[in-house]
């Protein structure tokens, strides 16, 4: 194994000896179901869609939303990307994921740091 499987074996409560007290065995509980939530927490920051239903992209540019897009939504995304593609945040190649947040909380758990950003 290597250092980091052995670290992810400890930090999930692997590999340590059983605890002798109903206090330690609620610790050890805990402290799995915390990094449980926080695994969950981090795989839908890395990929976001499955909480995003619908998507329309064009050009490159893809939006995600919880409710259905208006069928125009293809030709306004190319719009967009036409308005930027002659400024300097256009980089040829790359493409871009834009997520739409129908509540507040589901803005404050994708950007828990700019929560008041936009919303």
């Amino acid at each position: 194994m290597n250092s980091v499987d052995i670290w992810a074996l400890w930090l999930l409560g692997f590999k340590r000896r059983e605890p002798k007290t109903r206090l330690g065995r609620y610790a050890r509980t805990s402290k799995r179901t915390l990094t449980v939530i926080a695994l969950i927490y981090l795989t839908l920051l890395a990929f976001p869609q499955v909480l995003f239903a619908h998507s329309g992209s064009a050009g490159g540019a893809t939006s995600y939303s919880r409710s259905p897009l208006p069928p125009e939504t293809s030709t306004r995304i190319s719009e967009i990307t036409d308005r930027i593609s002659p400024s300097e945040l256009a980089v040829a190649g790359r493409s871009e994921r834009t997520f739409l947040c129908n509540s507040a909380a589901l803005f404050r758990g994708f950007a828990p740091l700019n929560a008041d950003a936009f919303a």
